[in-house]
């Protein structure tokens, strides 16, 4: 599996949940806790621009490209850390979803993919990969 560094890591300390429809509100997060969320469009990106550095590069010049000009803009290129029931929201495969959010905390990285959903046969895929390597 491809993976991509998230230049927001930070290697010590705890996160927050940061999914903006969450009725946690930002709760507390654990280092080494929590449940790793990459969007489709966010590991289509990543797998074209695997540096955080060209990530950002690349993003400000599609918004120069939209706006004609640099400007003020909120863009996503990595992964959201999530609580639970976040988590659950999304109907994500929470084993696959935190073996990644560990591996996040652990490296800095994330997969170049999205995060399956719960009983998807890209879930189903994983978890036979994950057995088949033990």
């Amino acid at each position: 599996m491809e993976y991509f560094y998230d230049g927001k890591w930070k290697p010590s300390g705890g996160g927050f949940c940061a999914d903006t429809e969450c009725p946690c509100r930002g709760s507390s997060i654990a280092r080494g806790q929590g449940f790793l969320y990459v969007s489709p469009e966010v590991a289509n990106f990543r797998r074209e621009f695997k540096t955080h550095q060209s990530a950002i590069e690349e993003m400000e010049q599609r918004v120069i490209q939209k706006f004609g000009r640099p400007v003020s803009y909120r863009f996503k290129i990595g992964p959201v850390l999530l609580c639970k029931q976040a988590a659950r929201n999304r109907r994500l495969d929470l084993d696959i979803a935190a073996r990644d959010a560990n591996m996040w905390w652990e490296t800095g990285k994330a997969p170049a993919r999205e995060t399956p959903l719960a009983g998807s046969r890209a879930a189903d895929d994983e978890r036979r990969t994950w057995q088949a390597s033990v």
